[in-house]
């Protein structure tokens, strides 16, 4: 399967939570989609700055985060079957989706009860531990070669 017809494959099943998904369809369909969601808000931002739109941030993050909720689902189901072609449960790609919602919430609760300085050191720390070393884990699980299905003795 070539490049492009791996990340339509992405597409096609972008609300199958079941089966397995190959590092090609992976990584084609996930690079495509967040080049797409990197680039679209930069050429409307500089498109609108070029043209002395009134309110251009307000439409770029508008562009941005129907995207990014456009691009939610597909990406979780093509991660999760990704992580059963490694023999490893979907909840482990739903890690970096998880960890960041604990991120906030105990961001809210520092927020709440610690001194400004502690405040900037704690959520340094939280994001490191909860974001980005759960995210690189993640991905460099998604880079793991293709395991057999295992299959049952009788």
């Amino acid at each position: 399967m070539g490049f492009w017809a791996s990340y339509l494959q992405g597409w096609k099943k972008f609300v199958d939570f079941n089966g397995r998904a190959t590092r090609k369809e992976f990584w084609s369909f996930s690079g495509i989609n967040y080049a797409i969601l990197f680039l679209t808000p930069v050429v409307l931002g500089g498109i609108a700055g070029l043209t002395g739109s009134a309110a251009p941030i307000f439409y770029v993050a508008l562009v941005y985060i129907i995207m990014s909720i456009v691009l939610l689902l597909p990406t979780l189901a093509v991660g999760i079957r990704r992580m059963h072609d490694i023999n490893r449960s979907g909840w482990w790609f739903g890690i970096i989706y998880l960890l960041p919602l604990l991120n906030s919430l105990l961001n809210a609760i520092v927020f709440q009860y610690a001194s400004p300085s502690v405040y900037v050191y704690t959520k340094l720390f939280l994001a490191v531990a909860l974001f980005w070393i759960p995210v690189i884990f993640v991905l460099a699980l998604c880079s793991l070669k293709s395991k057999e299905i295992p299959t049952i003795k009788q």
